[in-house]
């Protein structure tokens, strides 16, 4: 038995080596992002690099209260806002990552969340010097919420702007547009980035300001159960999963 439980971590672990030699990205749009528990918890030692992101797809509130992608649907055009990582030990974190996910490799249909390399949109300064922010493509892995899970969550709320920050908390500090970005998106969506990543804030709104989606946000609130509007203290870990 135990021979057998070692053969089958060293397949998981050579598909995982694998996967690393396709990409060492990772994309985050929940709770794994900075300033929230999991990211303290769990890979907050091992970060060596963190950029604004975007990834294609549909985002949902999950009743149990973290956030799901969904990727494959009519919605596909819309920017889903995040974080792209890098990390020291890949490897490492991505083993811990994938438990934490539930996401098996030798048996995905097991898995609660599925890891896919995607294509992940980060805006930066072009090289030319002229201080214009360009969109540049990179391959990352993003854990996923299966489609046929979702059928089976009817609580699911769709977020239609995308951002998990912007619906879990109203953002508290400065905010920017990246008006760049919104040229990918769909026309209703706008696109706002947490100003803890920038050095110089430019806009000093909230995203009931900015976005065009406010109000649907503002529906979907209100038809998540009282008293704590199901949303967990910022420092609390959602338990069995990390939420993207």
């Amino acid at each position: 038995m135990l021979q057998l439980v070692r053969h089958h971590w060293q397949r998981a672990n050579r598909l995982r080596q694998a996967d690393l030699e396709r990409s060492a990205l990772f994309f985050f749009y929940g709770s794994l992002m900075e300033r929230y528990g999991n990211f303290n918890r769990f890979i907050k030692k091992h970060v060596r690099q963190i950029e604004p992101a975007f990834c294609r797809g549909s985002l949902y509130f999950l009743p149990a209260g973290f956030p799901g992608l969904i990727i494959g649907d009519q919605h596909d055009h819309q920017l889903v806002a995040g974080e792209l990582m890098q990390f020291d030990q890949p490897l490492r974190v991505m083993r811990l990552l994938d438990k934490l996910e539930e996401f098996y490799p030798l048996q995905p249909r097991r898995s609660i969340y599925l890891r896919r390399r995607l294509p992940v949109l980060v805006e930066r300064i072009a090289s030319d010097g002229d201080g214009q922010p360009v969109l540049q493509r990179h391959d990352a892995w993003v854990y996923i919420y299966p489609r046929r899970l979702l059928r089976q969550d009817r609580g699911a709320l769709s977020l239609p702007c995308g951002q998990w920050r912007s619906f879990r908390d109203t953002p508290q500090l400065p905010v920017r547009t990246g008006c760049y970005s919104l040229r990918l998106c769909d026309h209703q969506q706008q696109i706002l980035v947490d100003e803890l990543f920038y050095q110089q804030p430019q806009v000093q709104q909230a995203c009931r300001q900015l976005c065009d989606s406010h109000r649907l946000c503002q529906q979907a609130r209100q038809l998540i159960p009282q008293p704590n509007a199901g949303f967990p203290a910022t420092d609390v870990v959602p338990e069995p999963h990390a939420s993207g």
